[in-house]
């Protein structure tokens, strides 16, 4: 298939330092190759194991633009109204403001053994994994650092690291129902291991799985009241956090804007590891996470 001699060149010009792709010294990396359909839809398809913004089901907006403008719902449709034989159509209107949305570009780098550069076949097969598990980190490090910017404030705590089931009970419900259904909870597994803890030390403990049961065993992910539960390092413990910062997050993902321009591009160094006998690599991509409704992100925060 063209396709796949296509993405075979361009992983076959990466490995042999193709002039195209190689990043000189002092030579800007705009402009360079990027990275075919083929090579692309591969890297693309392996990122959900690692990225929180497929786990959560985030939607991800393509354009061609760096600058786009996204219709947001400011005042949510009403309901439909009864309507009498031969009567008036009701017209509930809802209106809708433009978000304007500035992709940035974000890149990371990966760097391979030179023995790793003479196997062709191994090569093809290592760097769409690395690429994809690199990229997809970095959008989980961009997902917190919107959402804990964002968003509505639903519990800060009374005390230091201190949970309460009753400020949970009150984080639970401080996201409106009809944001609340399709919810998902995102923490650190310390923080989640500190709310087990706390909600199994009484009578009213909370059945066995699939409340707060993880397993390496099965891909559905642990549960709390009812919401899936998601684990991730980038939100900090209770033990590290400090005055105001956010611990645990209650995200609807239809209320998270992901756009994402078409296309990533992975340039080529071949100097800057050289005396360690290491060839770098630099996957770069454009993407902006916003928040269209900050009633579809909740957040309960940690106390001085």
């Amino acid at each position: 298939m063209p396709n796949k001699g296509e993405a075979f060149e361009f992983y076959e010009g990466l490995r042999r330092g193709d002039p195209q792709m190689r990043l000189e010294e002092h030579e800007a990396a705009e402009g360079l190759p990027m990275v075919p359909t083929a090579a692309l839809e591969q890297i693309e398809s392996m990122k959900p194991e690692y990225s929180l913004i497929d786990q959560l089901g985030i939607r991800r907006l393509p354009t061609d633009r760096l600058i786009t403008q996204i219709p947001v719902e400011v005042t949510g449709q009403a309901l439909p109204a009864a309507i009498l034989e031969e009567g008036a159509h009701v017209a509930n209107e809802p209106a809708f403001a433009l978000r304007t949305i500035t992709v940035v570009k974000y890149g990371s780098m990966i760097s391979c053994t030179e023995e790793l550069l003479e196997d062709q076949a191994l090569f093809q097969a290592w760097l769409p994994a690395a690429c994809a598990r690199r990229l997809a980190l970095q959008e989980n490090v961009i997902l917190y650092a919107t959402l804990a910017g964002g968003g509505t404030l639903g519990v800060h705590l009374a005390a230091a690291n201190t949970l309460t089931e009753a400020q949970l009970n009150t984080f639970y419900t401080a996201m409106p129902s009809p944001w609340r259904d399709g919810a998902k909870i995102v923490t650190c597994t310390e923080n989640m291991l500190s709310m087990r803890a706390l909600l199994i030390a009484t009578p009213r403990a909370f059945i066995s799985p699939p409340e707060f049961a993880t397993s390496s065993l099965t891909p559905e992910p642990a549960m709390w009241m009812g919401l899936p539960m998601y684990l991730n390092s980038n939100w900090p413990t209770l033990a590290a956090a400090g005055d105001a910062v956010e611990v645990i997050t209650m995200v609807n993902p239809d209320g998270v804007l992901f756009v994402q321009r078409h296309g990533i591009q992975i340039v080529r160094d071949d100097y800057g590891d050289y005396l360690n006998g290491r060839i770098r690599f630099f996957p770069t991509a454009r993407f902006c996470i916003d928040i269209g409704d900050p009633l579809s992100v909740v957040h309960l925060t940690d106390h001085a």
